[in-house]
């Protein structure tokens, strides 16, 4: 086996990968969904898995035929609760066990779809600027300030931190996405705090 020379054996390592991994061939990694009105963003997170019919039961829609009887999906906002929603299902978990980003998952998931259908578009809209590894420190050291906590700060917007986002977020009253943004970067680190409080 040549997995530095040979397309074939290269292709084959990683479908032999996977298979190990669980891929469930035939299922989709994820769909782009549409969120009915007053969706609740809190329940759009990785790690929070429904049955595919009880999302549908909440008003999603867009769930491709192929998943509807799948025991488990989560709903992803990889940009905020006003950019795209994407349904991820267990082969997303599978490809997430080869590289653990979802991002990574999500390309790869988008990138096979354009594959099969020989079609080559970029289908999310530009995403907004990232915070930088000092600002999204300096974000989670917000959040520590104020009684959110989000762990040792170390500048990765982790699952920790996207719960604490998600916590400041129910306190203000905003969409509980998580998503660690530059509108909630400049929120926390505008707010002078006393106390560990926020100032009124």
């Amino acid at each position: 086996i040549d997995i530095w020379g040979s397309y074939p054996d290269i292709f084959s390592s990683a479908a032999n990968y996977l298979s190990q991994a669980g891929w469930q061939a035939g299922q989709p990694i994820s769909a782009l969904v549409a969120l009915p009105p007053g969706f609740d963003y809190s329940l759009a997170q990785l790690q929070l898995n429904k049955p595919v019919s009880e999302w549908v039961k909440l008003g999603v829609v867009g769930v491709p035929e192929s998943a509807l009887r799948l025991p488990q999906a989560a709903i992803i906002l990889p940009q905020g609760f006003d950019g795209p929603a994407y349904m991820v299902f267990p082969n997303f978990d599978v490809v997430m066990q080869w590289n653990r980003s979802v991002n990574y998952a999500l390309s790869v998931s988008l990138l096979s779809q354009q594959l099969k259908q020989d079609i080559y578009t970029l289908a999310m809209p530009p995403e907004p600027p990232a915070l930088s590894y000092q600002q999204m420190w300096a974000l989670q050291e917000a959040l520590n300030a104020r009684g959110f906590d989000s762990g040792t700060p170390d500048g990765f917007p982790g699952g920790k931190t996207q719960a604490a986002i998600r916590r400041y977020q129910a306190t203000q009253k905003l969409p509980q996405d998580g998503y660690p943004g530059m509108g909630i970067f400049n929120r926390l680190t505008a707010e002078p705090v006393f106390n560990g409080a926020v100032s009124p």
